[in-house]
């Protein structure tokens, strides 16, 4: 990335000599610096991914989270991470690529950006996913709205339960979100029939 180390027209060029003083400390610190060299685009892409319900995005799912972005752009994003090797292709799928840049990208973050980014999350799950959106929209600070939407989804629950999200592999994200709904409710003095 400092170009002390180049690769052109098929061959190595290496400096004489390579101190350690030019090398990063760790492997946190070479994500950091990668880090910085990410497009704002880019970078918000992967710190929403990084936070998201479910890890994996398709492409709808990036436009869905850059809803007032040119698709190109956000294209371009996506294109740029995969080159500085945040994001893995699974198919038609992306992920963020290991758990180090997860790390890396949370620790970034600060919490009110935390939050902007959990606020993306859960409008851009509104349309696709309920309980993703209901954890984000927890995690977003959005509690009275996410009480609505668990109220809503609990409704749902009541004509008959949808036995498939057992299946989902991210239903113990849910945990400290049925957490905060309690304590939300508690605290907006709800009855008890609405606080389950």
């Amino acid at each position: 990335d400092r170009q002390l180390i180049r690769y052109a027209s098929g061959t190595w060029a290496l400096p004489d000599r390579l101190e350690t003083s030019d090398l990063p400390r760790s492997a946190e610190d070479a994500l950091r610096a990668k880090l910085g060299q990410l497009s704002a685009a880019a970078r918000c892409i992967a710190e929403a991914q990084s936070l998201a319900y479910n890890g994996l995005f398709s492409e709808a799912d990036y436009r869905a989270l850059r809803p007032d972005s040119d698709p190109l752009s956000t294209d371009h994003a996506v294109t740029e991470l995969l080159t500085m090797g945040v994001l893995s292709r699974a198919g038609s799928l992306y992920t963020i690529s290991n758990r180090l840049w997860i790390a890396t990208l949370h620790a970034s973050l600060d919490p009110e950006m935390q939050t902007v980014r959990h606020r993306e999350l859960a409008e851009a799950y509104r349309p696709s996913s309920p309980l993703a959106m209901i954890h984000h929209l927890f995690a977003g600070g959005l509690e009275a709205q996410g009480l609505q939407a668990l109220q809503a989804r609990h409704r749902e629950y009541l004509k008959g339960f949808d036995t498939t999200i057992v299946d989902d592999p991210n239903l113990s994200k849910l945990v400290p979100t049925y957490q905060l709904a309690i304590r939300a409710a508690v605290g907006a003095s709800r009855g008890a029939l609405r606080r389950t």
